[in-house]
């Protein structure tokens, strides 16, 4: 498939690999230097190696049974052990059988809700005879599975994407930016934790497009919905430059932050307007980000809010432009 249609394209029906549950945990041991024969058996090392080097490779949960408790055919072959463990973690990450995640996101859940596996793998000390405990669980393999597993841009990488998209930006007659990052350069706004004033982020150019807005508030700026051809993504250590596509945990909420402002703001993808309109719509339509950028209650990881609406609303008293009355009364 030639790059340019691979831009934003789903590869989960070519980059996929099933894996239990439990042995998640296994691999992370694995890579901590643990070792048990079961896991040469099963070839673990080959699938560590899969996501070691592309952590964006998609992890399809199969267990012994369904989402609704039905057996499948791995429940002959398996035993009550390993039943529990692969239940167990699908307990503490709040997923189901047959759920697809990238491995990245899932041992970024694995990270904060699986601290060690004494308590999964070690019965928390109350093993018994029919319920032997995995040697390694009172070890360190698992504390120190974690080095190599979801590696980032390096600071070399997003210098050279910085430089690049600076320069774009610099020359740009038009901006193309995703929605929800006009709410973005307000919360950038809100802050006062700069030493010498603003300055500009390695991670993201919301400075360098604030700034040329605020020196000509009636250049156009094009909407567009997902990261494709957004000009404030490219330096981010968690940006795929080549496929298009951001690989940290924002990325599906980011989908909806960017429908959610296009609804708000009565616009559609690809619609271009004047920043100072742009911006004149913000300030009337979109008086808070929440229900955007923050919810209610987190109803899955994949949907934990950015920053409140403080900081949001913070930013939009500063002002977008020098003259902050401007901003508000659109004059």
């Amino acid at each position: 498939m030639c790059n340019q249609c691979n831009i934003e394209l789903s590869d989960r029906d070519t980059n996929c690999v099933a894996i239990r549950p439990g042995r998640l945990l296994c691999l992370k041991c694995m890579n901590g230097g643990g070792c048990l024969p079961f896991m040469e058996e099963e070839k673990l090392d080959e699938k560590l190696e899969l996501i070691k080097n592309n952590p964006q490779i998609h992890i399809k949960l199969e267990t012994s049974f369904d989402e609704m408790g039905a057996r499948s055919l791995m429940f002959f072959k398996q035993t009550t052990q390993e039943r529990k463990r692969d239940l167990d973690v699908l307990q503490k990450l709040g997923l189901l059988p047959g759920d697809v995640r990238i491995a990245r996101d899932l041992y970024e859940l694995i990270a904060l809700r699986i601290k060690d596996v004494k308590e999964i793998c070690g019965y928390n000390g109350m093993e018994g005879s029919k319920w032997p405990a995995c040697p390694l669980a009172d070890q360190n393999y698992y504390a120190n599975g974690n080095q190599g597993i979801n590696l980032l841009n390096d600071k070399e990488v997003m210098s050279y994407w910085k430089e690049i998209s600076c320069k774009e930006i610099e020359e740009a007659q038009v901006f193309k930016v995703r929605a929800h990052h006009m709410l973005c350069i307000i919360c950038y706004i809100s802050r006062d934790d700069f030493k010498n004033g603003y300055e500009p982020l390695a991670e993201d150019n919301l400075y360098e497009m604030w700034m040329k807005m605020r020196e000509n508030p009636d250049i156009p700026v094009t909407l567009i919905e997902g990261p494709g051809d957004c000009m404030v993504c490219p330096p981010c250590y968690g940006f795929d430059n080549e496929r298009k596509l951001c690989f940290v945990g924002c990325h599906l909420r980011d989908r909806k932050k960017d429908a959610d402002t296009f609804q708000k703001l009565d616009m559609l993808p690809g619609d271009t307007l004047p920043a100072r309109e742009i911006v004149r719509r913000i300030y009337e339509r979109i008086p808070s980000s929440f229900g955007i950028c923050s919810f209610e209650y987190e109803s899955a990881y994949q949907w934990k809010g950015c920053s409140g609406p403080e900081r949001y609303q913070k930013g939009l008293r500063k002002g977008f432009f020098e003259n902050n009355e401007e901003t508000i009364n659109g004059r």
